[in-house]
């Protein structure tokens, strides 16, 4: 019985053979490849299987992945055998993309070689533009951590051939679906870290992130925090950048409160962190708003106390109302948490000093002053760099009790006259010459006939725009804490003291429409104290020159908006000027000094400043 029946089984087993193989033709060729890719991990053999569609999506990764990692090659053989499917017109983009997905996951492959497959990648003739992306994408994903991955986006944003096509890889990355947020944030970062994109480029990319409201707002607020910590972008540049997003419209305030706290709070150190809110002040619409700000960065759980005393130095620097400043650093004061004795003391200070002016015991410009000094005081207290003690006033500066505690000199450089107009530099010079031209200018290249042909600094290449110390005549000449003062400087000393013109008659044959010539200003700060401007009889040049107005050089260059005058691009410095006729106003009053503009070439005077505080 039982060998009947083994018979039989023996006999339905053969009759079945047939059948079986019949019903797994239809799948030998898929059973064909997975049986040698799994025996043999031939490497060439997965890529075939690939291009023929027999292996697809992960399971094709995951299997050409497997096969690097067990090809039995250095790793210089490795490298050239992907490189080659890279380049092969034979080979699918399907089988490229996971070729280089498979050589980020393998684990015998090294950073260094990785980072080299993308460069070829990025490079290959063989990938249009749109693939080479998604092949970035691709890479970014399968690497294991965040410092390969942002050394990978580097070095693929780098490896592409131009500018638009790598605006094109990081916009492909920051629309994918697939990338998380660090992912996104490091594309940004690698843009700026290329060294070839244009600083006004790696702007517009900045600023098209921020502004695009469709993309994700922690993306928005993440592209400006990353900016905020990038070491390649200069202060100003940051500055514009927080500037540009408190201007967009497409930003709720509560956005805009979010995106100045993060912005302060990754800014490198406190004088990078005092500028960022006085710019963020500034650009907000209204009093109300401000009051905003400075209570979400006095009351941020993460705000640390350099970042408050910031917030406060910045509304006395950037509110320009009297009353409004005192307003809000009351309402400062009170938000601010408990410290030690010290810093509490300082704090009841303040506090008193406001309470003194709404009794009508002391005068707000009084206040103010003192208020700086008690910021100092409390930066001090708080081991906060910038709040050393202060350097002693110098004999040749004087303390006009102005909001920003900074010091004017008493003459011009050159003299120690007031009345007397002191020697002439050109903008960015540090020394006095006889002939100011293009062809003299330390900063120009020109031709045998003067005319331009390259602009050496502070211009397009580097995007400066404000004097660096080296190029500084006062700080050169006079030393530590010295420089010449910027626009805002002179904007302070416009808005907040009092201008007296002392005018001398002129002779009726020189102009008989005009009998009034300005010698001279007399500047008188919130304190009672004052400085004399004189006029300085134009300024030196190449040319007899007629134009007798008075100018005294800034430390800024003016910027002409787009579209006008580009040949006066980065060549023309802004200036406090006025006339040499004594221009009346509808009220009788003589016409103030403005800010104007000036060529950066010409001899202008130097009326220094002195920050007491500086350690430059």
């Amino acid at each position: 019985m039982r060998t009947l029946k083994s018979i039989l089984l023996a006999g339905a087993m053969l009759l079945a053979i047939p059948a079986f193989f019949s019903s797994c033709q239809e799948d030998g060729t898929q059973l064909k490849y997975n049986v040698e890719v799994t025996v043999t991990n031939d490497f060439s053999k997965v890529v075939e299987a690939i291009n023929n569609g027999t292996l697809k999506n992960e399971q094709a990764i995951a299997q050409l992945t497997a096969a690097i990692d067990k090809m039995n090659a250095d790793q210089q053989t490795k490298l050239q055998a992907i490189k080659d499917v890279l380049n092969s017109v034979n080979a699918t983009i399907d089988t490229k993309l996971a070729a280089i997905e498979a050589a980020m996951k393998a684990q015998t492959l090294s950073l260094e070689g990785k980072l080299a497959l993308i460069e070829a990648a990025m490079k290959a003739q063989t990938l249009a533009l749109e693939k080479k992306c998604d092949a970035i994408v691709a890479a970014i994903k399968a690497l294991p951590d965040y410092t390969e991955k942002l050394q990978a986006i580097e070095k693929a944003i780098s490896a592409l051939p131009d500018y638009t096509a790598k605006l094109e890889a990081i916009e492909k990355a920051l629309t994918s679906q697939t990338l998380a947020l660090a992912e996104k944030l490091g594309f940004i970062q690698g843009a700026l870290e290329d060294q070839t994109i244009a600083m006004k480029e790696k702007m517009d990319i900045l600023k098209g992130v921020i502004n695009d409201q469709t993309k994700a707002l922690d993306l928005r607020l993440g592209a400006l925090e990353t900016a905020m910590k990038n070491q390649t972008l200069e202060l100003k540049d940051k500055l514009a950048l927080l500037n540009s997003t408190l201007e967009t419209q497409t930003l709720t305030l509560a956005n805009k409160l979010e995106a100045i706290s993060s912005a302060v709070e990754a800014m490198p150190d406190y004088t990078s962190k005092l500028a960022a809110i006085e710019a963020a002040i500034k650009a907000l619409p209204n009093y109300e708003a401000q009051l905003k700000a400075l209570n979400a960065l006095i009351t941020d759980q993460n705000s640390k106390l350099d970042d408050q005393i910031a917030a406060l130095e910045g509304i006395m620097n950037a509110i320009p109302d009297y009353s409004n400043k005192l307003d809000a650093i009351e309402k400062a004061i009170k938000a601010m948490p408990d410290y030690d004795a010290a810093i509490n003391g300082i704090k009841d200070e303040i506090a008193n000093l406001v309470k003194e002016v709404k009794d009508g015991n002391k005068s707000e410009a009084d206040a103010l002053a003192e208020i700086t000094k008690k910021l100092e005081e409390l930066k001090a207290a708080g081991g906060i760099g910038g709040g050393s003690e202060p350097m002693p006033i110098p004999k040749n500066c004087i303390d006009l009790g102005l909001p920003s505690g900074l010091l004017w000199a008493k003459s011009n450089m050159g003299t120690t006259e007031p009345t007397e107009l002191g020697d002439y530099y050109a903008w960015g010079e540090t020394s006095t010459k006889n002939d100011y031209k293009n062809s003299t200018y330390k900063l120009y290249k020109t031709d045998k006939d003067g005319v331009i042909k390259e602009i050496l600094k502070y211009s397009e290449k580097d995007w400066k725009t404000v004097l660096e110390r080296e190029d500084d005549a006062a700080n050169a000449n006079l030393g530590v804490g010295y420089r010449i003062p910027t626009q805002e400087d002179w904007q302070e000393l416009l808005d907040n003291c009092k201008w007296e013109a002392v005018t001398v008659t002129l002779p009726i044959e020189l102009d008989p429409s005009q009998t009034k010539s300005i010698a001279r200003w007399i500047v008188t700060g919130p304190n009672g104290k004052y400085i004399i401007l004189p006029a300085t009889g134009g300024f030196k040049t190449w040319y007899n020159d007629s134009d007798k107005d008075t100018y005294y050089t800034t430390a800024n260059l003016y910027l002409y908006p787009d579209g006008l005058a580009d040949k006066y691009s980065y060549k023309r410095a802004v200036a406090l000027k006025w006339p040499i006729f004594a221009e009346e106003t509808s009220s009788g009053s003589i016409k103030k000094p403005w800010l104007g503009t000036i060529s950066r070439t010409f001899g202008v005077v130097v009326r220094p400043v002195f920050d007491r505080y500086s350690n430059k």
